[in-house]
């Protein structure tokens, strides 16, 4: 039986990623690292808020509002991504074609693309701000 279900498993992420051109995998993975530099961003306001610069109290304010609003667009892009992915299943187990609407994934494609590249340059201002705060990491 875990041969059939490994089978499975491998037939829907290969109908997915040429239907869709992504996996639900990579949305966990932002998802994840969003989590992380959301968090350092929170301790730092919170922790040092009020012993930041005012510029740098903004900058905290601005990034961590670009982090709520990225939360809720990966939200929604893994809402989308399980629904294919369940739809994806029920094509393989029933041994039909998996269609998904091609306008719905390459939206979905374009707006992970674009989360990617919101979510590497908040985590790069991010570093440049601990740093600023704490000075880069020692090379000890």
């Amino acid at each position: 039986m875990p041969d059939k279900e490994t089978s499975l498993d491998d037939r829907v992420a290969e109908m997915l990623a040429e239907k869709t051109g992504f996996l639900p995998e990579e949305i966990d993975s932002r998802q994840r690292f969003l989590k992380t530099t959301r968090s350092m961003l929170n301790f730092y306001s919170n922790e040092y808020g009020l012993h930041l610069e005012p510029e740098q109290q903004d900058q905290v304010a601005k990034l961590v509002h670009s982090c709520d609003v990225l939360v809720l667009t990966i939200s929604q892009l893994e809402f989308h991504a399980k629904n294919l992915e369940t739809d994806a299943y029920k094509a393989a187990i029933l041994k039909k074609p998996f269609n998904p609407d091609p306008k719905l994934t390459s939206e979905l494609k374009q707006k992970l693309d674009q989360s990617q590249q919101q979510l590497l340059e908040i985590n790069r201002q991010t570093v440049q701000l601990v740093e600023r705060f704490h000075g880069p990491p020692n090379e000890n």
